[in-house]
């Protein structure tokens, strides 16, 4: 992957270009940014700039110092992820193909495979859906902590150094952290780790104290608005629609051109609002059995939407209809629902939404956790109506 095919964050490709030029490489970088963030693509390209055998200087309209060249036998082989010395590990689980002790090494195609596909943008339920454990938290175990391990012993093939990038490394397995300490802070002379994240909050503060950190910004809209006109071609109101609803984050632009699954969320979310406040508990377990056969990676999808609704609902009532980055949908439902979610009650209900999407991510029972979260909001909704009446 070149630095060039990576939208925008060129003051920091610059700046990486400039250490591997120099001979500054950090043994151990953390690249940082949220979901749908270019983290891995850049760790990528890092790891090819590095190898490249005739490196380029730049100097073009996007201001970059310096790239890969993409033509010597190094880059042609990174281009389809199967440089020898370049080693990937990432959060995996049980399947049907893989029963006991699963390792990133057993679905190393799956991984390619997606990864190229999806020009390096990778979701969490992408990864999971792509291998089949929809209903399974990933993890990177320790089976996989001592194969990190044994690569890093490895002289390298064909290049000068020998580069592993942990994907997702806030899924390390309390059990394998102890393991990769040691090496994490002296790792052998001629291997790297690039580790990316898109939670820090999840590392072991003992990992994360043993990294540099890289950390990726969101994009600024005209960034947006230039990469949208230059390689979708969009216009107008489309183009404004996009770049408000993208909030700095150009994965968001793909499932943007297919708002399905942002519909049926915000239908699903007012669907489980409306009856929780009739107490209709009838149809509200039937909304809960329905939700909670969708899988746990959709069911964190919908709970963090639900954030959003809320998030959305606080602006509105306070009047920044301007700051109201939504769609016509959204916005048609936000106007009628700030009636009932709003300052008094928004700190509530977003605890109890995160507190559900903890209890998701730790293997909870969908159905009890769904059940749990949607009777929270009758009581919410009740302590509501009372308080109006009393008023």
């Amino acid at each position: 992957m070149l630095f060039s095919e990576i939208i925008g964050h060129n003051r920091l490709k610059n700046k990486l270009i400039e250490t591997a030029n120099d001979n500054r490489i950090s043994h151990t970088l953390m690249f940082y940014g949220g979901e749908g963030s270019e983290n891995l693509s850049l760790a990528i390209a890092y790891a090819q700039y590095i190898s490249c055998t005739n490196k380029q200087s730049v100097a073009d309209d996007e201001m970059l110092i310096g790239d890969s060249c993409g033509e010597c036998p190094s880059c042609k082989k990174y281009a389809n992820l199967a440089h020898p010395d370049l080693n990937f590990i990432f959060p995996v689980a049980n399947t049907k193909e893989h029963k006991s002790k699963p390792v990133s090494s057993m679905f190393m195609d799956h991984w390619r495979e997606l990864l190229i596909e999806n020009k390096g943008y990778i979701s969490e339920n992408e990864w999971y859906a792509k291998i089949g454990i929809e209903n399974k938290q990933g993890r990177i175990g320790v089976d996989d902590a001592n194969e990190i391990i044994r690569l890093a012993a490895n002289t390298p093939y064909e290049s000068e150094y020998n580069i592993i990038i942990i994907w997702m490394v806030e899924k390390l397995y309390h059990a394998a952290a102890p393991k990769l300490l040691k090496i994490l802070e002296e790792p052998p002379e001629n291997t790297l780790f690039f580790l990316v994240s898109f939670d820090l909050e999840q590392i072991l503060k003992t990992i994360l104290s043993r990294t540099q950190l890289i950390k990726l910004q969101r994009h600024p809209d005209e960034e947006m608005r230039r990469y949208l006109k230059r390689y979708f071609g969009l216009e107008g109101d489309k183009l404004d629609y996009v770049v408000n609803m993208a909030e700095g984050n150009f994965r968001n632009v793909f499932s943007l051109m297919e708002e399905e699954t942002a519909n049926r969320d915000l239908e699903n979310f007012r669907q489980m609002m409306q009856l929780s406040y009739a107490n209709n508990f009838i149809k509200l377990k039937d909304k809960v059995n329905t939700l909670a056969g969708t899988g746990r990676e959709r069911i964190k999808a919908f709970l963090n939407y639900g954030l959003r609704i809320v998030r959305l609902c606080v602006i509105y009532e306070l009047g920044n209809q301007k700051l109201l980055r939504a769609t016509k949908a959204e916005f048609d439902f936000v106007s009628k629902f700030a009636k009932f979610v709003n300052r008094s009650n928004a700190g509530e209900i977003s605890d109890e939404i995160t507190l559900a999407i903890k209890h998701i991510e730790r293997n909870g029972n969908a159905k009890i956790v769904l059940m749990d979260f949607a009777l929270k909001m009758v009581l919410l909704f009740d302590k509501q109506k009372r308080n109006k009446k009393g008023s």
